[in-house]
């Protein structure tokens, strides 16, 4: 009798068994899979909306820094003056290259934290950060008009890893009316050269490893090819006009970027192994001066058309601390190549 009221029990309810079990593994596989969703998530609350996180912990140096990259989603340009980023509990100066965002345009915010978090962990954060609107357009950037303070902020998630990532904020712009190179020292950094109009915003990421910060782009004609040790990659979707070969003949659309990164120097490093073709120049400053420094003093600066490229080192010796750094490029005909090597 016990076996056959067994028998009828699980006749009767065994599907209710089976509905429960299969809602549990439903129920497991929606967290599991929630848990590697929300590894890296960023949101701007007002002005700028965030494109990457990324959380560094370095466990021989014991330091963390913190990478943002925005994009100023406003009509009008904004003038960062200063900002923060709170990781937990604490809370450390942010740092941005460049201060003068265009429209659409990118800036990278770094900050750097004492100790180290545990690699593969879930860290939540926040940023602000102060900028001065600069609410009757573009042409106020240069005489520094920008005076409408406005504070801008969002929240992260992210998971810390041991791999340093810098990303690289473009501006990407081109010239219908000359095939002339840009003057060197006619640039004022981060300033679109006249002439120029910006066709794109976006960036990229050099993924770094072992104390060393690689990346390698240019035109199809380069792509495939190593250079200061790194494959050349074609440029990124988000400025992908700068894939274009420029016009040898009228109307000529020579192309010009502007790549910016905050570095973060631990203890003294080397800056060297500049890849060039066409024209690059290279600019750094710690994050309080007011004064661009050229790594290659207009060296680097040439118009000459190699297939096999030219490649450009220097050093410099950086104490500790925050800098802003700049590559300038500019690709008149022909394919064109940016590589950088900081190590």
């Amino acid at each position: 009798m016990r076996l056959q009221s067994a028998i009828e029990f699980l006749s009767t309810y065994g599907f209710v068994f089976i509905i429960l079990t299969a809602l549990l593994a439903v129920i497991l596989f929606i967290a599991l899979s929630g848990r590697s969703v929300i590894q890296s998530q960023c949101a701007g609350f007002t002005g700028f909306t965030c494109g990457f996180v990324g959380v560094y912990s370095n466990s021989t140096d014991y330091y963390t820094l913190v990478t943002l990259s925005l994009t100023n989603s406003q009509g009008v340009p904004v003038n960062i003056t200063s900002g923060s980023i709170t990781e937990g509990t604490i809370t450390a100066n942010a740092f941005c290259t460049p201060n003068f965002v265009y429209p659409g345009g990118e800036t990278t915010c770094a900050a750097e934290f004492s100790g180290i978090s545990g690699i593969g962990q879930l860290l939540r954060g926040y940023y602000s950060i102060n900028a001065n609107y600069c609410n009757n357009g573009i042409h106020e950037i240069p005489q520094g008009n920008c005076t409408s303070a406005s504070v801008y902020s969002g929240s992260f998630l992210v998971q810390v890893t041991d791999r340093e990532s810098e990303v690289f904020s473009v501006i990407a712009g081109v010239s219908a009316n000359t095939v002339s190179l840009t003057p060197y020292g006619s640039i004022s950094v981060p300033l679109v050269p006249q002439n120029y109009t910006i066709i794109q915003n976006g960036d990229w990421i050099a993924s770094g490893y072992g104390g060393s910060t690689a990346y390698s782009f240019g035109t199809p004609g380069y792509v495939g090819r190593v250079f200061v040790g790194v494959n050349t990659l074609a440029f990124p979707q988000t400025v992908s006009q700068l894939n274009e070969i420029p016009s040898s003949i009228q109307p000529y659309n020579s192309l010009f970027s502007m790549a910016f990164t905050t570095l973060y120097v631990y203890s003294t490093q080397t800056s060297e192994k500049i890849g060039v073709d066409d024209a690059m120049a290279v600019y750094y400053k710690p994050v309080a001066s007011k004064t661009w420094n050229s790594l290659f003093g207009g060296t680097a600066w040439n118009g000459i058309v190699n297939t096999n490229g030219n490649i450009y080192s220097a050093n410099v010796q950086l104490t500790p601390g925050m800098y802003n750094l700049a590559v300038v490029w500019s690709n008149v005909n022909f394919n064109g190549l940016q590589a950088l090597n900081v190590s």
